[in-house]
């Protein structure tokens, strides 16, 4: 391949691959400040926590949370009952 179709081809995936992940962050931004906005103020101490929260919200936002919560809740249980 001509070392100038080469270059083209890497910027041009290059830019693509930027605004996904400008995009990807865009929209998870909008997502936490919106859900953000419910809590009426975070503690700066908590606020780690906080965003870990939104992420995995924000990754599992098509499926039932609640669901997944406690499937994750038992398993666990269940592994630390077989080791305890």
């Amino acid at each position: 391949m001509r070392k100038w179709i080469r270059d083209i081809w890497t910027a041009v995936v290059t830019n693509l691959m930027v605004t996904l992940i400008v995009a990807l962050f865009e929209g998870f931004w909008s997502y936490a400040k919106e859900r953000f906005h419910k809590y009426h103020g975070i503690n700066k101490n908590n606020y780690p926590l906080y965003l870990k929260e939104m992420e995995f919200r924000f990754n599992n936002r098509y499926r039932n949370v609640y669901n997944l919560l406690f499937d994750i809740c038992i398993r666990r249980c269940k592994i630390s009952a077989d080791f305890g």
